[in-house]
């Protein structure tokens, strides 16, 4: 595991030191707070300029070199639900994510001259599918995450915010099927833990903080590594992807 990672994902994101955090005043001081709302307002932008249909849709356009084709449909209510029953997720869970503005990925394209990514090339033989959601309902909120049977972005997928979420769990699930299905149950098990927010501080060990620390990190790593050939096209700034 350690060599893999050193191998494909070792880079200055990896490389870096926790910085220490700040004081109650400081965090929560005005100069702070503007920088926090700068910070979102870019990345929540958009990428290109959209609108999502109701139900199914095409959104196609180039930047650059790169051409995005993103194809999308409103998944069945029902199935959403057994989906989130199955991940331990019932009606009114705090960490459930909203049906309302929810789509799902029917293909994903990104691609130019130096690199391309296919959802549907990621997915082959899985019974994985992708997510997204079309509006934000919270800014300050986050649902994205993996689970079983569904990678999920919290967040429109067509701003620097969303792409990057996307391909962080989709970091997630690379990961996961590199070190097999042990590797992921472990790793599942935790995310269990960490979902029960209510609990999770008092029943986790100190070895599923490292190993949660540990798999986000390999995660944002691959996540910059699959979007670098299209950060420039797409007028998303390094440091944003930080």
């Amino acid at each position: 595991m350690k060599e893999y990672i050193k191998e494909n994902f070792q880079n200055e994101y990896l490389a870096k030191k926790l910085e220490p955090g700040l004081s109650h005043e400081e965090e929560f001081s005005d100069d702070k707070r503007q920088k926090r709302l700068d910070k979102s307002n870019t990345l929540n932008r958009d990428i290109f300029e959209h609108e999502y249909n109701e139900g199914d849709g095409k959104i196609e356009f180039t930047k650059g070199d790169t051409k995005v084709f993103l194809e999308y449909s409103k998944p069945d209510s029902e199935e959403w639900n057994n989906l989130m029953l199955r991940n331990g997720y019932e009606y009114n869970d705090w960490g459930r994510p909203s049906y309302k503005y929810l789509k799902v990925i029917e293909k994903f394209i990104i691609e130019n001259s130096d690199d391309r990514f296919d959802s549907s090339e990621l997915l082959t033989n899985s019974d994985y599918k992708m997510y997204f959601q079309s509006r934000m309902i919270d800014y300050e909120s986050d649902k994205s995450r993996i689970g079983y049977g569904f990678i999920l972005s919290d967040h429109d997928i067509l701003t620097p915010k969303g792409l990057l979420m996307l391909f962080h769990e989709i970091g997630h699930y690379k990961i996961s099927k590199q070190y097999g299905s042990k590797y992921e149950k472990v790793m599942e098990k935790i995310r269990d833990k960490l979902s029960k927010k209510d609990t999770f501080f008092t029943k986790a060990k100190e070895k599923d903080g490292e190993n949660i620390l540990r798999e986000e990190r390999n995660a944002w790593a691959s996540a910059l590594n699959d979007l670098k050939p299209f950060l420039e096209d797409l007028e998303i700034e390094f440091n944003e992807a930080e």
